[in-house]
């Protein structure tokens, strides 16, 4: 039998340390200017519903389209305000529901075993 050896070789990775150095960098160049549909949809608070504006009306992927809006948000402290709230927001039902959903399983196993 004849051994084969292998060689591996380290591949430098360059990652950017946070979101926001990414937003940075993508702030310098936008290729996709926003149309007053995807800047009404996230002044809104829905990034989701810009995407597909943006998309739809520029036939751009989604990581360009991403890039865009990451990009203009990150010039727009009040931007990001409102964005960071309306996430906020869908955590917070988010744990209304899984205690919601607790309570009545409790509630159901506390009936059934009086029955």
């Amino acid at each position: 039998m004849r051994r084969t050896s292998l060689r591996f070789t380290r591949i430098p990775l360059t990652l950017a340390s946070s979101s926001r150095e990414n937003s940075a960098m993508n702030a310098e160049h936008s290729p996709i200017p926003l149309s007053a549909a995807a800047v009404a949809a996230l002044q809104m608070g829905n990034k989701i519903e810009a995407l597909r504006i943006i998309r739809r009306e520029s036939g751009a992927d989604l990581k360009d389209a991403l890039g865009a809006v990451n990009a203009y948000v990150a010039r727009d402290p009040a931007l990001q305000e409102i964005l960071r709230s309306k996430s906020a927001g869908g955590r917070i039902i988010g744990w209304i529901v899984l205690i919601l959903s607790v309570a009545a399983i409790v509630g159901y196993v506390l009936i059934d075993r009086t029955h």
